[in-house]
């Protein structure tokens, strides 16, 4: 008999595993269509940013302005330097006072965007971005964050790893150089990883969710390999080998952590999956089914019309409706960076 493996407190964490699972999930996201907006307005005026399908963020660049829900709830305070991400696209609106606008990313305006402000106004100057993603895929991960992720500024200042990327930045946003859109969709990527990293890294050793899990030991490695090959014929047995636990406490831990069992949790994977290469590939369904991990095109089309309420045919025929809002876990998260580095 296997002996389980309990994890100590002293036991060294790979944080190369964590990243590499979160680039996994991320490519599932395919986070795509970056677009990034500087502008300014007055200190006593109100832009608003509607809701959308996407993650939003917002940087200080100087002066201070308060973030408020569209439809009430709490007001945060933001100051020079300070980095807020919204994963759901909630809308929300930036200051007080009246209305002076709309902030757009459309067209992804070049240069500084003004709301009316004059060089004689008190004004706050801003940079914005949002990035698309693949709501159903993006589904399990980004129902485990917070509405907000909020990273303070040091003494005024944006920590030095999001100084450098928004510099870089702001040069592409200037420059009329080839591949500019991929350039800022990497830089983008790269910000929102390291952001989510952070965030990660600080998740109490006590707090049961989907997230928690990237920092267990043993659940990590399962995932990471469930995530690099989902068509594998996994059992709650090879995964738990996986995770160098025995059966039973491999299922114990992982439905504790991620409130499901690893089979109900590797058959949504796949059927995500399976939805959006149907939705935005033309492989056959039987090509799909095979990579979905199903022995017959007809296994596979009764698991996803139990999932989906459709067979595969209608659903990638059918005009799809928005995807449903994700609901965060939490309403705001502060990322202490000073304790998450080193």
């Amino acid at each position: 008999m296997v002996r389980a493996k309990r994890p100590s407190q002293t036991e060294v964490f790979s944080y190369s595993l964590v990243m590499d699972l979160l680039d996994m999930l991320l490519d599932d996201m395919h986070l795509r269509g970056a677009r990034m907006v500087e502008w300014d307005c007055h200190s006593q005026s109100r832009v608003c940013v509607p809701a959308a399908p996407c993650a939003y963020f917002h940087v200080v660049l100087s002066g201070e302005v308060s973030l408020q829900w569209a439809n009430g709830g709490e007001t945060l305070l933001m100051q020079r330097g300070d980095v807020l991400v919204l994963p759901s696209g909630i809308a929300h609106d930036l200051g007080e006072g009246p209305e002076v606008g709309q902030l757009s990313f459309a067209e992804a305006p070049e240069g500084l965007v003004s709301f009316g402000v004059n060089a004689y106004q008190p004004r706050v100057q801003m940079l914005s971005g949002q990035a698309q993603f693949d709501a159903e895929l993006a589904r399990p991960f980004m129902t485990a964050l917070p509405q907000v992720l909020r990273i303070p500024g040091e003494a005024g200042e944006l920590p030095p790893w999001i100084a450098i990327g928004l510099q870089f930045i702001r040069q592409e946003l200037r420059a009329e150089l080839p591949a500019r859109q991929a350039v800022v969709n990497r830089m983008s990527d790269i910000l929102f990883i390291e952001c989510l990293r952070r965030f990660v890294a600080r998740i109490p050793e006590d707090e049961q969710t989907w997230l928690r899990a990237l920092l267990d030991p043993a659940l990590s490695r399962a995932l990471a390999a469930l995530h690099a090959d989902p068509a594998h014929n996994w059992s709650v047995e090879s995964l738990a080998r996986e995770a160098n636990l025995s059966r039973s406490a491999f299922a114990h831990r992982f439905r504790q952590c991620l409130g499901q069992t690893p089979i109900d949790y590797l058959t949504a994977h796949r059927l995500r999956r399976a939805a959006w290469q149907l939705r935005h590939t033309a492989q056959p369904v039987a090509r799909i089914a095979e990579a979905a991990g199903y022995a017959s095109s007809s296994a596979f089309t009764q698991a996803f019309d139990r999932r989906y309420g459709v067979s595969p045919r209608r659903y990638r025929d059918a005009d799809q409706a928005p995807p449903e809002p994700l609901n965060m876990s939490s309403s705001v998260i502060m990322v202490d960076t000073a304790a998450a580095r080193g």
